[in-house]
């Protein structure tokens, strides 16, 4: 198994730091130190505390067994870092839902263990979320098995297929079961690879994915252990950071956002797809109250409405947002097709922006000269769209609540 060691990450246990939080956890083999930042007082730019997002110490001689990916930095510092797009050097892939999961060997059991962010050996679930049929709660230590495709009754340290796995790597994976839905349906439980690194007693050295992705085992058990999409950008003609996000108006499926990464360093930034965090949002807010908001805003009365009942502000602020951002799509969208000539557009996009550029841009060259043409601006399509009918909107609004709610 060749490797290219690319970038490290010095992990001291004897930091002084006060933002990183030092717990002892115990697993049902064996005890651990867990340390994790705390994520109300760090900065974007402390470059040592946002390492310590998931670190597992071994007990005893309180060495490093298990090291997750740090925090993302900001997508201006990630770009003022990696001025140019090379594709050579970023890769840019999906941001997956779920939950995190490491997977870790203590060599002092010769046992392998899983731990989440803040838990080691996973045997819990979130409080007062039913996620199965039956009543009976699946912790995350038995969707990982799931997703492993053990037998009833089989425990992690006897799969056949850690036997390959490398006992100096942490392995960083993202968890997907239908028993933790979170936003977007899972109709199987499932595994991405997210992140590998070595591991040394002071010390976790990244692993290009573009090496592991290549190792023979993890080939050999690709099915069980899969990859999150990368998007070739090249082939989108994504030659500029801010063309990343046209990647939410071209994609056919709804996703959470992309991870853009520096492939020598490891270093990352995350991009969210704002349509989504709408849908996450929207399960809070009911329908009759988009419908009440859209209503009040075709006869200009949203901020008298206000001034009466300021309880509804913030969930009303979330309507226009969710709305605004859903405009913003539709102009960029228009953009991609009828300036950039790039067809490969989403369908829920094609139909509005097929009308405004039949009724509005080009009945304006009908109507006047060329050099008076309008131009298709945001404000031109908010124009648009705020002469729709209140219930028409509301279901053009929430079609993705109906495919994924």
């Amino acid at each position: 198994m060749q490797t290219i060691l690319t970038n490290s990450y010095k992990i001291d246990f004897n930091t002084k730091s006060s933002k990183i939080k030092k717990k002892v956890n115990t697993s049902k083999h064996n005890i651990y130190y867990v340390f994790n930042y705390d994520k109300n007082y760090i900065c974007f730019d402390d470059n040592e505390v946002r390492n310590y997002r998931s670190v597992i110490f071994s007990y005893l001689d309180r060495k490093l067994l298990c090291f997750s990916p740090p925090k993302s930095i900001t997508e201006s510092l990630f770009f003022e870092y990696n001025s140019v797009l090379q594709e050579d050097s970023i890769l840019v892939n999906e941001l997956i839902e779920g939950i995190m999961i490491n997977l870790f060997y203590d060599k002092s059991i010769k046992r392998w263990e899983i731990a989440t962010k803040n838990s080691i050996g996973c045997n819990y679930w979130f409080y007062g979320k039913s996620n199965s049929s039956n009543g009976e709660n699946k912790t995350f230590y038995n969707m990982f098995l799931d997703a492993l495709r053990a037998n009833e009754g089989q425990e992690l340290n006897d799969l056949p297929l850690l036997e390959y796995f490398c006992k100096s790597l942490s392995y960083t994976f993202i968890l997907q079961h239908p028993n933790n839905k979170i936003v977007l349906p899972v109709d199987y439980p499932t595994l991405f690879l997210v992140a590998v690194y070595y591991i040394y007693p002071d010390e976790a050295v990244y692993v290009s994915p573009h090496n592991y992705k290549n190792w023979d085992f993890i080939k050999d058990i690709e099915g069980i252990i899969n990859h999150p999409k990368q998007y070739d950008i090249q082939k989108y003609n994504i030659d500029s950071y801010k063309k990343l996000k046209n990647l939410f108006l071209i994609e056919k499926e709804m996703i959470k956002g992309i991870v853009v990464t520096n492939t020598n360093t490891g270093e990352h930034t995350t991009i969210k797809n704002q349509e989504y965090e709408y849908l996450k949002l929207s399960r809070t807010i009911a329908p009759n109250l988009q419908y009440y908001y859209f209503c009040l805003r075709r006869i200009r009365q949203t901020e008298n409405y206000l001034k009466f009942y300021p309880s509804m502000k913030k969930i009303f602020n979330n309507i226009q947002n969710e709305y605004l951002n859903y405009v913003s799509n539709v102009h960029a969208a228009y953009m991609l097709f009828y300036v950039d000539k790039k067809h490969d557009i989403h369908d829920k996009y094609i139909t509005h922006i097929y009308k405004i550029h039949q009724n509005i841009y080009l009945a304006s060259l009908r109507k006047s000269q060329i050099d008076s043409k309008q131009k298709v601006t945001f404000q031109t399509v908010l124009e648009y769209f705020d002469k729709i009918e209140p219930r028409e909107l509301l279901f053009i609004i929430n079609e993705n609540r109906r495919l994924y709610g």
